[in-house]
């Protein structure tokens, strides 16, 4: 069975690309490029 950490070693963030981690303080997927969740990552600037 894959383990939650293995799973995160493999992901990226949907909009940058960057790896991902769990934030510790609300529990959720957030880009290692800003610490944002990564449905609002502000790597990448909108034009």
């Amino acid at each position: 069975m894959t383990t939650l950490s293995e799973l995160l070693s493999r992901s990226v963030c949907a909009l940058c690309g960057k790896g991902v981690h769990i934030d510790n303080h609300e529990g959720r997927v957030a880009c290692d490029g800003c610490n944002m969740a990564t449905d609002n990552c502000t790597c990448i600037s909108k034009d």
